[in-house]
């Protein structure tokens, strides 16, 4: 796990650019740097790393943002989705009852 967060960090410290700069611990960052408005825990998350500040906010790259946020966060629910379906499929199968109709372009276990 430590080389996962000293990637993590060193990612968000070139994205910061600050010169001779080292966070300690109490550095924060503002919300305002992050597309959907608070950081992720996720790395496929566009917000896994800070990428809204002065010097890299055309409106393309922000919309590009928006954008990569939006599809990240629909992803997660469809997987969302799929697990209950699933569980749900499998449930009815121990109880031997008839499965559920599937919803178009899932199919069954």
């Amino acid at each position: 796990m430590p080389g996962i967060y000293l990637d993590r960090r060193n990612k968000w410290l070139a994205a910061i650019r600050r010169d001779h700069w080292q966070p300690t611990s109490n550095s924060r960052l503002c919300s305002q740097h992050f597309v959907s408005g608070r950081n992720n825990d996720n790395p496929m998350s566009p917000d896994y790393i800070p990428s809204l500040f002065a010097y890299s906010t055309s409106a393309g790259q922000r919309q590009g943002s928006i954008y990569a946020t939006s599809r990240f966060e629909h992803t997660q629910q469809m997987k969302r989705i799929r697990t209950r379906l699933w569980f749900l499929i499998v449930t009815m199968r121990l109880w031997h009852l008839p499965a559920p109709v599937m919803p178009l372009g899932l199919t069954s276990p």
